[in-house]
């Protein structure tokens, strides 16, 4: 049963999936418009493999992680967007094999540490119920910032200016929600929300609807929330795609 202590013990993890889902519904369509589906994937893995990296060898500087992470991240980011100048044909080539890098190194590191195994999970799928509105005041910045600058400096959607507010936001997301939600919220809604005549409505509506019955299923069925998002984001978009079929054939 959900009551109000439930409600305000996930409130925290509600306000933070709907400002990722917001900020990714923007980010998202344009990945999909260039085609570099896996980037952010790789720099989720990227800022992660910084965060792990940190951890290990700086564990007493915890407000180091973030610095450490975005540099990391924008390192990555700096890196694919000179690839897609000089070698734009093995650009996804080079983001895929990053991701595997980055995520090898991540095993590698967290090996022979004690809660190695708990450090991977927490990386991949996050504990977002267990955000707190503190986590998100940190963060905040970052999601007003880049949603911000998408509409009032259109030009920063091009060029260097996309990749490095893209990596602004990812490095936030990975650390609240985990990489796995990182990527179904930015991808899935843009699949989505392609060919519609207003796509990024449709992106946020997919978002919005995706993290409020993730979270509700969670909290009513005590299963993790950031598996249930994913799935409810591939549910959602599925039915979406669905409904445009039927529509456009009626």
């Amino acid at each position: 049963m959900i009551n109000m202590e439930m409600i305000e013990i996930t409130s925290p993890a509600l306000v933070v999936g709907l400002l990722i889902a917001l900020t990714h519904g923007l980010l998202g369509i344009k990945v999909l418009k260039k085609g570099i589906v896996f980037i952010d994937l790789a720099i989720a893995q990227i800022a992660g493999l910084g965060l792990v990296i940190a951890g290990i060898f700086l564990p007493e500087y915890g407000w180091f992680y973030q610095f450490i992470a975005l540099l990391f991240a924008i390192s990555a980011s700096i890196f694919f967007y000179y690839i897609e100048k000089i070698a734009p044909d093995i650009q996804e080539a080079v983001i895929g094999c990053s991701f595997v890098l980055a995520a090898s190194l991540s095993v590698l590191f967290l090996s022979n540490h004690s809660h190695g195994s708990d450090e991977i999970k927490h990386l991949l799928s996050g504990q977002i119920l267990f955000v707190t509105f503190q986590d998100i005041l940190q963060h905040l910045p970052i999601y007003i910032g880049v949603i911000g600058l998408w509409f009032l400096k259109p030009k920063i959607r091009s060029g260097i200016g996309f990749y490095l507010i893209f990596a602004f936001a990812i490095t936030s997301s990975v650390q609240l929600v985990g990489i796995y939600v990182v990527f179904a919220s930015l991808i899935l809604p843009a699949i989505a929300a392609k060919n519609q005549k207003n796509p990024l409505l449709t992106s946020w509506i997919c978002g919005i609807i995706s993290v409020i019955l993730g979270i509700v299923f969670a909290v009513i069925f005590d299963l993790p929330a950031g598996v249930l998002m994913v799935i409810f984001y591939f549910v959602v978009t599925c039915l979406i795609l669905v409904y445009n079929l039927y529509v456009k054939t009626k």
